[in-house]
């Protein structure tokens, strides 16, 4: 430069039809002056086709080795590709525009020494690069994400790029973005306010997050995230969020909600989603914390209260959750308190730890109803553990646990231990058996079931025992053959409640047999002894024994009768509903001819104000 002092010059060039191997260019115009100690290129202009311009101004003073200067462009950027290195070649092919973008800039820099064959750009130029520039687009993309129109302002001073201003519009709704970038480290930060479907970024996540949004579905109305998205470059372990989001009518896994909200942070590819509320007509879901581990692929809830349909978690969780707890139903939402983990993965149904204390007002599970229930739940390696159960149950109350296993390919194994008191026998038969059936009596008892599946009727396995008070059983068949029979002896007797009857039964293979049996319906005893199955087919024998609670008058009545006792033995065959009842003992009528006696003794004295006159007359 020093030779070049005491020279000036200028310099102008016309040039068409200008061609290199990659590109053409329309025209070129460069104006060029020298002046010592500065150097300038004004109005240098080249033109491509379609009318795309590129332009520069700038000044070098070779003094201060500082160069200042402006430029625009209306120029595509695959028409100039070709003079970059490969690695901004693979930067700029994560864009994509359909036609080019529009671009004003100012830049100052300063050059290396002249003489220093070691100096680089990126060392000795880059930290001292000044840019302000303005940049607008129009139907373009980023590594997969479409845009219909893009514009921003950028700067870049002391290796920091700054967009303070990126505004994006979609068909779905705007984006609004603040970013800042680190050319020296490759640590950004995006500000963000989004209005956009959330799974169109899906493209710049890892493969754990674009599962995630793949289970979202939107409606017309997207929702509104606002929050900061941090990280390093090439380095998606560094990549941190945190975030609000507001939506309304979304659904998760098909499931869907009116409204709702959370705060996220991720941070390590772990995230923590805080103050998490959602809203369906039947309820509402509240949790302060969830936490989530994307390597981990597991999920950890905290004291979320939920007043949601009981099946909505389930299928949210996956499928095979849902199925295996759809036969437990509530007919209106239970309230639950959730606490545990739950993996994300394929077979996230098999890697769960999740425990709930439940309250519900109805639940209906096989042919039972419950009423006021209360339960603590534990969903561990897709086994379900039920204790501490309490119920109202047929105007009396239910206590107990169970155990579900739903590993099993077909059906799902379960056991219980179950305990009944106060049991209303007519409503209870009425859900289980028969809904017009006459019966009266509290019962009380325990079942235990040992072993047994869902998918096998006959697969039942356990026993127990129970206890009637003030029944009445005769609208039974089983036992109501006895009724017109005992009726026949003393009016009433064959419609008279049970004081109480009590037994002990066993169940195997869906089997019930009980050898013990006893009714007491003063002044009758009856004894069953025999099996049914849970198809109700039925093979005993029921006898009845008169007088056996009357004390002297029935041991003498006993002893009188004690002759035509088996009179009263019956053989039952056929099914609940329809019973086959025949005596093992077939007497003659005469037989029973001393039981007229017998009504007269102990037939209660008729009303006297019910006689008619003259009716003690022979």
């Amino acid at each position: 430069w020093e030779k070049l002092k005491q020279l000036r010059g200028k310099l102008h060039l016309h040039a068409t039809d200008f061609t290199d191997d990659k590109a053409k260019l329309a025209s070129l115009d460069i104006d060029a002056e020298w002046r010592s100690p500065r150097l300038r290129l004004g109005n240098i202009e080249a033109t491509f086709a379609d009318s795309e311009v590129f332009t520069i101004d700038g000044i070098l003073d070779a003094s201060s080795r500082f160069v200042t200067g402006k430029a625009t462009s209306t120029v595509h950027p695959d028409r100039i590709t070709h003079l970059l290195s490969d690695k901004d070649r693979r930067y700029l092919s994560q864009y994509q525009f359909t036609s080019a973008p529009d671009i004003s800039a100012q830049v100052t820099f300063r050059m290396f020494e002249w003489l220093d064959t070691n100096a680089t750009w990126k060392s000795h130029v880059q930290p001292t690069l000044r840019l302000a520039a303005r940049l607008s687009a129009k139907n373009g993309g980023y590594r997969g994400v479409q845009f219909i129109e893009a514009h921003t302002d950028l700067t870049l001073t002391n290796r920091l790029m700054v967009l303070p201003n990126l505004t994006i519009k979609r068909k779905d709704g705007p984006l609004d973005l603040t970013y800042t970038n680190d050319m020296a480290t490759r640590d950004y930060q995006f500000g963000i306010r989004s209005r956009i479907d959330p799974r169109a970024v899906g493209t710049l996540l890892g493969k754990g997050e674009r599962t995630t949004l793949a289970h979202i579905t939107l409606s017309n109305t997207m929702p509104v995230i606002e929050g900061v998205v941090w990280g390093r470059w090439g380095d998606l372990t560094r990549t941190g969020v945190r975030a609000k989001t507001v939506a309304t009518n979304i659904s998760i896994r098909a499931q869907h909600f009116d409204w709702l909200r959370a705060d996220i942070d991720l941070t390590n590819q772990f995230i923590t989603v805080t103050n998490i509320a959602m809203g369906r007509p039947e309820g509402e879901l509240h949790c302060p914390k969830v936490e989530i581990s994307i390597p981990g692929q597991r999920v950890w809830i905290s004291n979320a209260v939920s007043e949601l349909d009981f099946l909505v978690i389930p299928k949210i969780i996956g499928p095979i959750t849902a199925r295996a707890v759809a036969p437990y139903q509530f007919q209106r939402a239970p309230k639950v308190l959730i606490n545990g983990s739950v993996g994300t993965h394929r077979r996230a149904e098999k890697d769960s730890d999740l425990h709930f204390e439940m309250r519900g007002p109805q639940f209906h599970w096989f042919k039972f109803n419950l009423e006021n229930t209360r339960a603590t739940v534990h969903w561990v390696t897709n086994q379900l553990w039920i204790s501490n159960l309490t119920s109202d149950f047929h105007g009396g109350s239910l206590a107990g646990d169970l155990w579900f296993d739903f590993d099993p390919p077909v059906g799902n194994d379960f056991t219980f231990d179950l305990a009944f008191t106060n049991t209303g026998f007519q409503s209870l038969i009425a859900d289980v058996a028969n809904p017009s059936n006459k019966l009266a009596g509290t019962l009380s008892g325990v079942v235990s079931v040992t072993n047994a599946n869902t998918a096998y009727w006959d697969s039942w396995q356990g026993g127990g025992s129970v206890a009637l008070t003030n029944g009445l059983l005769w609208d039974m068949k089983v036992f109501g053959a006895f009724s017109p029979l005992l009726n026949s002896i003393i009016p009433g007797l064959g419609s008279s409640k049970a004081k109480e009857a009590s037994g002990n039964f066993a169940i195997t293979n869906s089997i019930v047999h009980t050898g013990d049996l006893i009714i007491h319906s003063p002044p009758a005893r009856l004894y069953y002894d025999g099996i049914v199955d849970f198809d109700a087919n039925i093979d005993a024998r029921v006898e009845a024994k008169l007088f056996k609670n009357k004390f002297l008058v029935g041991q003498i009545l006993d002893l009188v009768t004690q002759p035509f006792s088996r009179i009263f033995e019956y053989k039952v065959t056929g099914t609940l509903t329809d019973p086959k009842s025949e005596p093992l003992n077939v007497a003659p009528k005469l037989l029973l001819a001393p039981f007229n006696l017998v009504r007269d003794i102990v037939k209660p004295a008729a009303n006297s104000s019910e006689r008619k006159p003259g009716s003690d007359r022979r």
